[in-house]
């Protein structure tokens, strides 16, 4: 297993993670803000992708997209805060965009790590996955006793603002499930007469 230095990859990472807070920021009401603390609300985004692509079956690109620019926010919040670059991973004969940490020189693919939590769930969690990286790199994290960074605020999903958005492009009405980012149940109205017609969700990858 080998590693090579790849500028080209950090700068597509760094516009990627760039972007993706904008995304969050316009789409979810959800602040990055390139902190460890901030892993936490990148895993609530991951969970509700998850659990949206479970009906909406994205394509193999479209999920990739999305597990890219949230894959390349968690590795700079890393790079920046515990130390590692980006380049090409060689395993055998193949090479994958990864990083290599500055400190004990551990090998890591985040935007891999970010596909399989929302193909996978919960098992892949990513601030589980998170903490190890900066274990095994000899970091440490401020949290309190129960696990939760000192810092951390859960994100929240503007509603309204989701629901204007799409109504100003002229797209059907969007609903969203606030458990899968921390807030409470959601409730769906029920149509004035039976004629009434549901409304039609967009897809999550045309959301974002």
């Amino acid at each position: 297993m080998g590693f090579i230095p790849d500028r080209r990859i950090e700068a597509e990472a760094t516009e990627a993670a760039t972007e993706m807070i904008e995304r969050a920021r316009r789409n979810f009401d959800v602040a990055l803000d390139f902190t460890d603390a901030s892993i936490r609300k990148v895993e609530a985004l991951l969970q509700q992708l998850h659990l949206r692509a479970r009906n909406d079956k994205p394509s193999d690109a479209q999920v990739f997209d999305y597990a890219k620019g949230l894959g390349s926010y968690v590795g700079e919040v890393f790079r920046r805060n515990h130390g590692a670059e980006w380049g090409v991973v060689a395993l055998g004969d193949d090479s994958y965009p990864g990083m290599r940490s500055t400190h004990r020189e551990q090998l890591f693919w985040p935007w891999r790590r970010a596909y399989n939590r929302i193909v996978n769930g919960p098992e892949d969690n990513v601030w589980h996955y998170y903490q190890l990286l900066v274990e095994r790199a000899g970091g440490t994290l401020a949290v309190h006793d129960d696990g939760m960074p000192s810092n951390f605020a859960p994100p929240t999903m503007n509603y309204g603002r989701a629901r204007a958005a799409a109504t100003a492009k002229g797209s059907p009405s969007v609903r969203f499930s606030a458990n899968a980012m921390g807030g409470a149940p959601g409730r769906a109205k029920r149509p004035a007469t039976s004629a009434a017609p549901a409304p039609v969700r967009k897809p999550w990858w045309k959301f974002w």
